[in-house]
């Protein structure tokens, strides 16, 4: 019986540290992936700006 313990204290101990390494690592993303997303937001904000620029300016005076 004493061995049937400590098979399931070794196995609980062993998914407490998968579970702490898995939390610590983290989502890893590839430098090209960084890239491309900044480079996405950096259209994508120049889009939005020239969308804006573009539109009738709202005269501030008038409800």
């Amino acid at each position: 019986m004493t061995v049937f313990w400590i098979i399931v204290a070794v196995t609980c101990v062993g998914l407490v540290f998968l579970a702490v390494r898995e939390r610590r690592a983290g989502r890893r993303v590839s430098p090209d992936a960084i890239q491309q997303r900044r480079d996405d937001t950096f259209r994508m904000r120049t889009g939005a700006d020239y969308y804006q620029s573009s539109m009738p300016k709202k005269d501030p005076n008038r409800r």
